[in-house]
């Protein structure tokens, strides 16, 4: 009985106004479908990149919904569980059951709760399985004919287990998180401290080209894949460099166009080797050609954390900000420029920006730059007179200390040396220098922020979403 084991979630917060941070943006609501799994929590996809503020379910059949709570959120994987305290709320349900093994049947069930809370069933054929995502999860490629009725975290199953949760889209394929996945995401949760994910931390080119293959040394039995990056104090420094060619991931032999033969899903991508039943700290032997060496190396993996991008997509907390005389700096992030110039951010966003967003996002920051931070918006005031029509600059220097992230900044300008604030912008942009008075810039803050209901003078802010404690996050 599928209205056992699924639930209607319904998760509300407020949107962020990058303009004015400080601020609690437009409302906003989403329901997803929830699985139930042991030791009474519901699994839900698809609600944890979002900033929520509370969260509900109603089991089908029923019409009143509980408040529920976080047991664990995994934005980098978008996983959450979620309780309600209410030990009679489970009295009628039961955990589902999870496939172990990938579907060798093509046919199946996409399960939707409606925001109604009733259960909706959608056929669905299984199309093969491809690797997507920041983590390395294996997902089923689906064709889904009502694919209007599908939405992220529906259920999907074949014969009486669940073999995935909706994931996105792709293409004309619907992905769906294999089951695999959602068992070793199940499992982790149990381990305290809860280490999340691992992924390669490299990026790579395919070596197929007879002419890349002959330069890079390799013999006709030899398959592989070049490596071109490695992520700062990721799960390859030390280890790899670029030029190497990675030849197998523990004793599995990589081609190459990246891929490798998995028994359960056929030729998939090689980086699946490093997510699937593979956490931080765990190790992994790799077989490399560097030059005319052939080497065996171990990696010890470890995680990658949106907010260690150098540009991540999202800051898991609400956003942080610095308000100086009436400057407001933020940290550059997708989700800023998405919000400040829309999904045609790339073609309608300040050049200088868009350049370090398709150079700086996906790559880990390092102890030496965080993030980039950019003057975002001029308050006005005294202090800012001929600055107001400035925005969107990042900042490469203040009272002479360089910026790398949004604690330098609120150190350098505690550290003045005369009676003048600079900042200077990094060059390629419309302004280069602008200097402040820090006596008129301490005097306007006050005014300043009782005009704009700032909470804090020259400070970097966190705004929790309300009813959520940082002990509701991933450590």
């Amino acid at each position: 009985d599928v209205s056992r084991t699924v639930v209607a979630v319904y998760v509300d917060g407020n949107e962020i106004d990058f303009n004015a941070p400080w601020s609690t943006g437009k409302a906003w609501s989403l329901n997803r479908t929830g699985v139930v799994v042991g030791g009474h929590r519901i699994l839900v996809m698809g609600i944890a990149a979002h900033r929520y503020g509370h969260v509900q379910v109603q089991k089908s059949g029923f019409t009143t919904r509980e408040d529920a709570r976080a047991v664990l959120v995994d934005t980098d994987a978008d996983l959450a569980l979620f309780t309600v305290d209410d030990d009679g709320f489970w009295a009628d349900l039961q955990p589902a059951q999870f496939s172990e093994v990938l579907p060798d049947v093509r046919n199946a069930r996409v399960i939707h709760v409606a925001e109604d809370a009733r259960i909706q069933v959608s056929a669905a054929l299984v199309k093969g399985f491809r690797v997507y995502g920041r983590i390395k999860f294996v997902n089923l490629a689906l064709q889904v004919p009502d694919a209007r009725s599908v939405s992220k975290s529906d259920v999907v199953t074949s014969g009486s287990k669940v073999t995935g949760l909706m994931n996105t889209s792709w293409s004309s394929d619907m992905l769906a998180v294999s089951a695999s996945n959602i068992l070793d995401f199940l499992a982790e949760a149990s381990h305290k401290p809860y280490r999340g994910f691992a992924v390669p931390g490299f990026d790579w080119q395919m070596a197929t080209d007879p002419t890349l293959r002959s330069e890079l040394g390799l013999s006709m039995a030899e398959s592989g894949v070049r490596v071109t990056n490695v992520w700062p104090h990721g799960s390859a420094y030390g280890g790899l460099e670029v030029g190497d060619v990675v030849l197998s991931v523990n004793a599995r032999v990589v081609e190459g166009d990246g891929t490798y033969s998995d028994a359960r899903a056929g030729r998939i991508s090689f980086e699946a080797l490093f997510t699937d039943w593979h956490h931080p700290g765990d190790s992994v032997e790799l077989r490399i050609a560097r030059g005319s060496e052939r080497k065996t190396v171990h990696l010890v993996l470890k995680g990658a954390p949106m907010e260690d991008d150098l540009v991540p997509a999202q800051f898991r907390r609400y956003p942080m900000y610095a308000m100086v005389g009436g400057l407001v700096f933020e940290p550059l992030s997708f989700e800023y420029m998405i919000s400040s110039f829309g999904k045609d951010w790339d073609t309608k966003g300040p050049p200088f920006l868009v350049r370090n967003l398709v150079h700086g996002g996906g790559h880990m920051a390092t102890p030496d730059r965080e993030h980039l931070v950019v003057l975002t918006r001029v308050l006005p005031s005294q202090a800012t007179l001929g600055y107001e029509a400035l925005h969107d600059l990042v900042v490469e220097d203040v009272n002479g200390t360089p910026i790398h992230s949004l604690d330098d900044m609120v150190a350098a300008f505690a550290l003045r040396s005369s009676g003048f604030h600079v900042v200077t912008f990094a060059p390629g942009q419309d302004v280069r220098r602008i200097v402040l008075d820090a006596q008129e810039a301490h005097e306007a803050e006050v005014r300043i922020r009782d005009t704009y209901g700032i909470q804090a003078g020259p400070s970097t802010v966190s705004r929790q979403p309300e009813g959520q404690t940082p002990a509701d996050r991933k450590p």
